[in-house]
């Protein structure tokens, strides 16, 4: 089991199961301060389980519960906010494979920090129920406060439009909320895909290029195209003319979006692409590293006073409005880009940079550092979040993946020959 600030994260049932998803609800539940929280999940068959078990724990030890059933992440997270609720729990392995599940803990409408994560961990072995029994609101529609508020907030609505619009949901948790945030904002056109809750993940759940073959093909009748994950805070997006871009790009275009409206400084990841200078530059602002997981972007954040930030896998976290990565509000903000011309202007300026995003297994962390520091000794050395090497207009990354059990190598050059002899390294 992997247990991080993106989540208590295992396969179901050998790791995340029945009994690890009691005794980690009731110790967070006698962690948390406050007595109201949500819970919710994504689509897995898992969470048919999990779910209840979640709920009458929390129950046990005097919580009330705004039950929010299937419902986005980023969503969940800003109810807790409207609602000034005290945290919450939700149910899903996010971009993870159907056979994998975890539990994400919020405090208030934020994701534990790591110093918060290791005071749960004490809470673990220490089971303790209350006599008092907490009570249940039934909160399924509320994702819909969520949507009216982005729409709100980006500021526009179209009518009579003839965009076309196509949206993947993967049969996630996004399937009623994506295209319905499309409705609201007058498109009309809408190619919906895998927009149920059957839970089925008929593509690879990560939303990345090589898994949504489907989507390009689409743009030679659709303005847009996008895809989303199995619980909705990653975007990955298309536009007419220029194809399925990476999704870096909606990062880089949703951050754009947030300093039109507002300058300060950016925080992103170390894995993220170093296109988010170009970004930087151009609004006059400073870019600053974290390391990987929106908790760790968002606490950097508020020790920087920045005001926006975010991570490369495709979410934007645009803390003034939600404290996590967002993708129904990254989708809002790609479409304003688009209907005020802006993204045009961005995808042509921006320079081509080459880009890899390897998983390695069977493999040991510290032989996969030696062997980069010897290759590349000269290079700038950071060694906060695993390894991190920089040279110019070349870097690499390589760290212990936070929700696999797995090593991940992330490089990226304006010249094809650094990224492609970084590859052949691993192999």
């Amino acid at each position: 089991m992997k247990i991080s600030v993106s989540g208590i994260r295992g396969v179901y049932p050998t790791q995340m199961n029945p009994y690890s998803a009691l005794i980690w609800t009731n110790a967070f539940c006698n962690f948390l301060e406050g007595k109201n929280i949500i819970i919710s999940r994504d689509t897995r068959y898992s969470g048919k389980v999990l779910y209840p078990i979640v709920l009458n724990t929390a129950l046990s030890t005097c919580k009330n519960v705004y039950s929010l059933s299937i419902c986005p992440t980023p969503t969940s997270l800003f109810i807790i906010k409207e609602l000034n609720l005290d945290g919450g729990i939700i149910i899903t392995a996010s971009h993870n494979p159907s056979e994998y599940n975890a539990l994400k803990l919020a405090i208030k409408n934020r994701f534990l920090f790591e110093e918060e994560l290791e005071k749960l961990k004490e809470k673990l072995n220490n089971l303790e129920f209350s006599s008092c029994i907490g009570e249940v609101i039934y909160a399924e529609n509320s994702y819909k406060i969520h949507l009216d508020k982005i729409v709100d907030f980006v500021g526009f609505k179209l009518y009579n439009s003839s965009m076309k619009v196509a949206i993947d949901c993967v049969n996630g948790a996004g399937y009623k909320a994506f295209p319905e945030l499309l409705e609201k904002f007058g498109i009309k056109n809408i190619i919906k895909i895998n927009c149920d809750n059957s839970g089925i993940f008929t593509r690879n759940p990560e939303p990345r290029k090589e898994h949504l073959k489907h989507l390009e093909q689409l743009l030679n009748e659709c303005d847009l195209v996008f895809a989303t994950d199995p619980d909705g805070d990653r975007l990955l997006f298309g536009v007419k003319n220029y194809g399925l871009l990476s999704e870096e790009y909606t990062l880089l275009i949703g951050i754009s979006e947030i300093l039109e409206r507002k300058k300060g400084d950016i925080v992103v990841n170390y894995s993220t692409t170093m296109l988010v200078e170009f970004i930087a530059k151009k609004y006059n602002v400073n870019v600053i590293r974290s390391k990987v997981g929106e908790a760790n972007v968002l606490k950097k954040i508020y020790q920087t006073n920045s005001i926006v930030g975010g991570e490369g896998n495709g979410g934007v976290i645009y803390p003034a409005f939600n404290e996590t990565r967002d993708g129904l509000l990254s989708m809002g903000l790609i479409l304003n880009s688009y209907i005020e011309g802006r993204i045009f202007k961005i995808l042509d300026e921006l320079p081509k940079t080459y880009f890899i995003k390897e998983k390695v297994e069977n493999f040991e962390f510290e032989k996969i550092k030696e062997i980069f520091l010897n290759e590349f000794g000269d290079f700038e050395k950071n060694f906060e979040d695993g390894l991190y090497l920089r040279k110019n207009n070349s870097w690499i990354h390589i760290r212990a993946s936070n929700t696999e059990p797995i090593i991940r190598v992330y490089a990226e050059s304006l010249e094809k020959e650094f990224v492609d002899y970084v590859k052949s390294l691993i192999k």
